[in-house]
């Protein structure tokens, strides 16, 4: 998975901080790239990883898709269940949407050939939307 959202990407660029990344860490699912100054830790489907002075957080979910499962249709059920947004597709079929008065984004994705689908939920991107676009970026599945 290659692609970053818009808003993340656009942020991105406005970021002047850099982040350092090379710290490849590969867990049941997939391997990302976690960057310095975050802490990674798996439990059961979901990988945590929260930034040391707890500012900001990613949590990525990875299961497997059913017969029928549309990123769509799992978007538009995990919106519902956390109160969030109308999930809104991109161009590459991604779905976002956003939850608890737009503090917490959520992007539905997976890889079809994998059989696997996957809900990044993020926190604190005013002010780490570089690093956990690149930690999003970086995601390979196996």
């Amino acid at each position: 998975m290659k692609r970053v959202f818009g808003f993340v990407a656009a942020a991105v660029m406005v970021m002047m901080a850099s982040v350092a990344f090379g710290n490849v860490q590969e867990f049941s699912k997939f391997t990302i790239d976690i960057p310095d100054g975050w802490t990674a830790k798996e439990d059961g489907p979901a990988l945590g990883v929260i930034k040391d002075d707890q500012t900001a957080s990613l949590t990525i979910a990875v299961d497997q898709l059913k017969p029928g499962d549309t990123f769509g249709d799992l978007a538009a059920a995990m919106s519902q269940y956390m109160g969030g947004t109308t999930p809104e597709a991109d161009a590459d079929g991604d779905y976002t949407f956003t939850a608890q008065n737009g503090q917490v984004v959520v992007l539905v994705t997976g890889d079809n050939n994998a059989g696997v689908y996957a809900a990044f939920t993020m926190f604190g991107l005013e002010t780490q939307a570089e690093a956990i676009g690149e930690m999003v970026k970086s995601v390979k599945f196996k």
